[in-house]
Formats: structure tokens, C-alpha cells, sequence
């Protein structure tokens, strides 16, 4: 009986279509690692390994390894963010306090709060340590104190937009590494149209004064 393969018209024996596969290469029935070669009528000697395809377990086993890389790679890298804050509060807030720590001021102008933000990496705001007085003097009087000590201290007034009174303070013979201070003198009413409700620890003022560090 005739069968098409292709253009070609091969001739199998009827008793051969019955029951015995085409010549050709199959899966060894006795190891599904290798192929046998069936003449038609019979195993041969000749074999050779069996083309093999990445099946369901080893893409799984794949995809899981990469799972757990990129597990590994975020826990480390919360790891390093966890240190990096550690060592904020260790050496960064205490320096940044050293330098605020030189301010003196008179006993009236009282210290109601402080308070740390930002971060080593500088993404939003980088660390900042914020000192707010209360003032019984007058806006320009309390202005003129808090002046009068940074000038005493080597500070000069570097113009810089964007803040209160202008000035970035700063130590130029310490170089671009020096620190930077922030001079924000307000009534208490100019913080509460600001910031909402003035600072609740403090009230009976009508200044306030913030000197921020950097």
C-alpha cells in the first residue's frame, strides 16, 4: 500500500503497516536518554542521545532562582539603608548639634524644640537639624541677636535665593566642606499662616526663631 511522505510515494508492505513503525530514529524503549535506530523490522546497535527541552520543573527551578537573587539583592540593600541611618543618628546628628551647640544666646531667647530630618542620600531634603527659639524681643531685635553671634563666630552671609533673610551663613576659611546655617526669624503669627498652629509648647511668644544647620 502506498503512503505520501512528502512529494515522495513510499511503498510499505501491508503486513509492515499493520504493526512495524517506518524506519527511522525513536526513543529507546530501554533508556529514554538516547534514540535507537528501527530498520523497519528491528532495533539496531545504532544510538544517539535524545534532544532534550526545558521543561516545567527546571524553568520553574530558573524563575526561582531569580526570585531569590532579587530577594537577596533587596535585603541587602535595606540592610546598607538600615546602617546608613545608624550612622546618621551616630555621627551626623551629633556633629550637625556640635556646630549649633556654639551658638550662645541670651537666657530670654528660650530653646522649645529640635528637630532632625533628611537623609545621606539627599534625595528630598539632606540632614537637617533645626533649633526653634521663643522670643520676647521684637522680629528685627531677635534678628539682630542671633546675627550678631554667628558674625562673632566667623560666619559671613553667602547670598542664597530661596531663603528667609537671603543668606546662607557660612565659614568660607573652613572651605566648601563647612557647614551652612539657616536663619528663620517669624512672628508667631506669620508660622501659624505658614505651618498651621503654632508650636504647642510655647504659645505666650509672639517670636519665634529657627536656626537650621546643614
Amino acid at each position: 500500500m502506498p503512503t505520501w511522505l512528502g512529494s515522495e510515494v513510499v511503498t510499505v508492505p501491508e503486513q509492515q503497516q499493520a504493526w512495524e513503525p517506518l524506519p527511522g530514529w525513536y526513543l529507546d524503549p530501554a533508556d529514554s536518554r538516547q534514540l535507537r535506530f528501527w530498520d523497519g523490522s528491528q532495533w539496531t546497535q545504532q544510538v544517539r542521545p535524545a534532544k532534550t527541552r526545558v521543561g516545567r520543573p527546571r524553568a520553574l527551578l530558573i524563575i526561582g532562582g531569580v526570585v531569590a537573587a532579587v530577594a537577596v539583592l533587596v535585603g541587602v540593600l535595606v540592610g546598607v539603608l538600615a546602617l546608613a541611618g545608624r550612622v546618621e543618628q551616630h555621627f551626623v546628628r551629633p556633629g550637625l548639634a556640635k556646630t549649633l551647640d556654639q551658638i550662645v544666646v541670651p537666657a530670654e531667647l528660650r530653646l522649645i524644640s529640635e528637630d532632625y530630618w533628611g537623609n545621606w542620600l539627599c534625595f528630598d531634603t539632606c540632614p537637617t537639624l533645626t533649633r526653634r527659639y521663643s522670643s520676647p524681643l521684637s522680629r528685627e531685635e531677635t534678628y539682630r541677636v542671633f546675627v550678631a553671634e554667628l558674625e562673632r563666630l566667623g560666619y559671613q552671609c553667602v547670598p542664597r535665593s530661596g531663603t528667609v533673610d537671603g543668606c546662607a551663613w557660612m565659614q568660607p576659611e573652613k572651605g566648601k566642606q563647612a557647614p551652612e546655617l539657616y536663619l528663620d526669624v517669624r512672628y508667631t503669627t506669620d508660622l501659624q499662616d505658614r505651618y498651621g498652629a503654632p508650636d504647642p509648647k510655647d504659645t505666650s511668644r509672639p517670636v519665634h526663631a529657627d536656626l537650621s544647620v546643614q
